[in-house]
């Protein structure tokens, strides 16, 4: 198994066409990426894709900046002795995907952020007993991407309500052409001593002009 690292594309950078002969994973830091091959994939920061042998693929990375993303070669021999029920789940799914890529995008509410800054971690300070510990981490991410269950990237926390206000606002006036200025609603700021106190107004009015729902 080689060692997690990072790796930095410039703007416009691409990976052209190749085939692995081992497995890898890739999860992007920062930036964007276009998966070429079939299925082409589009790719963001927290996107990770498990890559498998056989598979013809590029990359097109972030074309108004830089890219950057974790990565990791490795064989299922590394990871799985074939023995326990999970590596038998693994196995099972792995196969039944026909070799295709397989894409999860990382949330609050799952583990796979916190185990693939592990593999980092191992990677580049190679503490004592950390090769056992990397095949330990993999065998846990593939756990999850094949086999337990994933949040959906919606889940969570609703958002504030002046971005939900703003946002209705926005569907209501942009709802056709033509895409007219948005104007702040008019304010008597002399009678306000503070933001605090001018927040509320600014949402009172704009609520006062909103539908009763907004689809």
């Amino acid at each position: 198994m080689d060692r997690p690292a990072t790796a930095v594309y410039p703007a416009g950078a691409r990976l052209p066409f190749r085939v692995l002969d081992d497995w890898e994973l890739v999860w992007l830091l920062r930036g964007r990426a276009l998966l070429t091959g079939a299925p082409g994939l589009e790719l963001g920061t927290g996107d990770l894709v498990v890559l498998q042998p056989g598979h013809r693929h590029g990359f097109d990375w972030n074309q108004h900046g830089e890219t950057e993303h974790g990565y990791v070669h490795f064989d299922l021999t590394d990871v799985t002795d074939g023995l326990s029920a999970s590596d038998e789940r693994v196995l099972e799914a792995a196969t039944a995907t026909g070799g295709r890529p397989v894409h999860l995008t990382m949330t609050k509410q799952d583990p796979l952020g916190g185990l693939c800054a592990y593999l980092l971690w191992l990677g580049a300070t190679e503490p004592t007993g950390w090769q056992p510990a990397l095949a330990q981490t993999v065998r846990q991410v593939l756990l999850h991407v094949f086999w337990n269950p994933h949040p959906s990237v919606e889940y969570g926390d609703p958002l504030a309500e002046p971005v939900q206000l703003a946002i209705a606002r926005l569907r209501q006036a942009w709802s056709g052409p033509p895409l007219a200025p948005i104007c702040m609603p008019r304010t008597n700021f002399s009678a306000l001593s503070s933001s605090s106190l001018y927040l509320p107004s600014l949402l009172a009015s704009w609520k006062a002009t909103m539908p009763t729902q907004v689809s």
